[in-house]
């Protein structure tokens, strides 16, 4: 057989059986304005995540190490095994099948190469290794919680003088808006900025310059529900929001469940 022949077999091989399962993915789009907030933490990829046939892909070694996931990548095989506390996940590029704690799963996309990168499906990467996922539609933001439980609103502690209202000798002293935000989870138990330990169920909040124990009243304006709360606490510290509320009060306004929204916020300066 002489050389020429050879290359040309050579190359019919790489072409037809190398390329189409390792190479970039052409049916894919890159996704540029998504969110991505993991326990309550502001996550930005330096690769943008990816949209594969409805579903959203991560870039796989980003993903795993900021949750905290050791990673193993195979390149001869394209295989890929993770591990997190008592969580081991098998992956293999290409393939739809996956094997999450000895047990086979199958996935609705396959993990993928794009531009020499890993992508695996965001869904089933994060429930394998024990993460709740929240998709927020109106502000397209993706919530990963690790210890997510819906809170029991019956152990609410309540300011004197109600969620929103405000006593007639009550001194405005300075308003704003802008987007608010909630923080709970792994925040619970732990020391505010203040010093004060952080409760989830009070109606407390950060502010980034509001003195300790000042009380704003905090209207979302989606729905005009208000909640007094105190500031105890700094934050938050993502460009473009104004305040972040406890667990407990952006439940009282309709906030807990968007996420994000849209709030009005009143300085109180006689509020007691």
């Amino acid at each position: 057989m002489n050389t020429k022949l050879i290359k040309i077999i050579v190359l019919f091989f790489i072409f037809t059986f190398l390329i189409p399962a390792f190479s970039l993915n052409s049916d894919y789009k890159k996704i540029d304005n998504l969110n991505f907030i993991i326990d309550f933490e502001f996550k930005e990829f330096e690769k943008s995540p990816a949209n594969i046939d409805g579903r959203i892909l991560l870039p796989m070694r980003e993903f795993f190490e900021t949750i905290g996931a050791t990673v193993e990548w195979n390149d001869e095989l394209k295989e890929i095994n993770a591990f997190y506390e008592e969580n081991k996940v098998f992956l293999k590029i290409g393939s739809k099948d996956s094997i999450v704690n000895g047990i086979f799963k199958e996935l609705d996309v396959a993990p993928t190469l794009i531009e020499d990168t890993t992508y695996i499906p965001l869904r089933f990467a994060a429930e394998s290794l024990g993460y709740e996922i929240i998709w927020n539609e109106e502000f397209k933001t993706i919530y990963a919680f690790s210890d997510y439980e819906e809170a029991d609103l019956t152990e609410l502690k309540e300011t004197p003088s109600g969620h929103g209202v405000i006593p007639d000798d009550t001194k405005i002293i300075d308003t704003f808006s802008g987007i608010g935000s909630w923080y709970g989870g792994k925040f619970h138990g732990r020391n505010t900025t203040s010093g004060e330990v952080f409760d989830q169920y009070a109606l407390t909040g950060a502010h980034r310059t509001l003195p300790f124990g000042t009380f704003v009243r905090v209207t979302h304006t989606y729905n005009n529900q208000s909640v007094v709360i105190r500031i105890n606490d700094r934050g938050p510290f993502v460009a473009g929001r104004v305040i972040d509320l406890s667990m407990a009060a952006a439940d009282i306004i309709g906030l807990k469940s968007r996420g994000l929204g849209e709030v009005y916020v009143e300085v109180l300066e006689n509020y007691y």
